[in-house]
């Protein structure tokens, strides 16, 4: 009885002291587990722009190797119309799966961008969160051949500079490898691009649907 008699609980200033201890170890080990996520979400976009860039650029070897391109009325979306076939518009998600691609969920869209919100997958193509596609001089159709150095023609790029907690995007390149790249190296790979006097683009389905540039292609 005596020695229960002796018992007694935590007086307020140990309790106050173990919960500052417990505040000082969260402040120590928030920011690193924050830290472990963005790395997670990196690494799950350069996966997933390497998928996408890998699926468009099989897609051009089924269809004359020639890259897809933007139809007149999606000169002002987010992501560009591609191709099913040159001839049938098709968004990006209706163009590579499933025959390039098992499954769409989640995929065309940046983990880090939209932070946990999965949206719809009809309309994640056209969504703030979702990567965008660069078809390379004008308004696509770039014949893959004429391509010199398809390691810097990004392909597929995230939505956000600076989204996963460090400078620059992901991108995936129509060599198939993704990369997380400055703003300014995009920006030059694409001036690059455009001034290259070896890229050709297919000027037969670029007129098709662009009559009134024809005489500048």
């Amino acid at each position: 009885m005596g020695r229960a008699g002796n018992r007694r609980g935590f007086t307020l200033v140990e309790l106050l002291v173990v919960l500052a201890v417990l505040a000082i170890l969260a402040g120590l080990l928030l920011p690193g587990l924050g830290r472990t996520r963005a790395a997670a979400r990196r690494s799950q976009c350069l996966g997933q722009v390497r998928q996408l860039a890998l699926a468009t650029i099989l897609y051009s070897d089924d269809f004359g190797g020639t890259l897809p391109g933007i139809v007149p009325a999606a000169r002002d979306r987010s992501a560009p119309f591609l191709r099913a076939d040159h001839l049938a518009s098709a968004s990006a998600c209706e163009l590579l799966v499933p025959r390039y691609l098992s499954e769409a969920k989640g995929l065309f869209t940046c983990p880090a961008a939209r932070a946990g919100d999965e949206p719809d997958v009809a309309h994640a193509v056209w969504g703030p969160a979702a990567y965008t596609w660069y078809l390379g001089p004008r308004h696509g159709w770039v014949i893959l051949a004429s391509v010199p150095e398809p390691a810097a023609f990004p392909l597929v790029i995230d939505p956000v500079p600076g989204v996963h907690g460090v400078a620059g995007r992901v991108a995936g390149h129509l060599d198939g490898h993704a990369a997380l790249r400055s703003d300014a190296d995009l920006d030059r790979e694409q001036l690059a691009i455009m001034a290259s006097p070896s890229i050709r683009i297919d000027t037969e389905i670029a007129c098709r649907h662009f009559p009134d540039d024809c005489g500048g292609l």
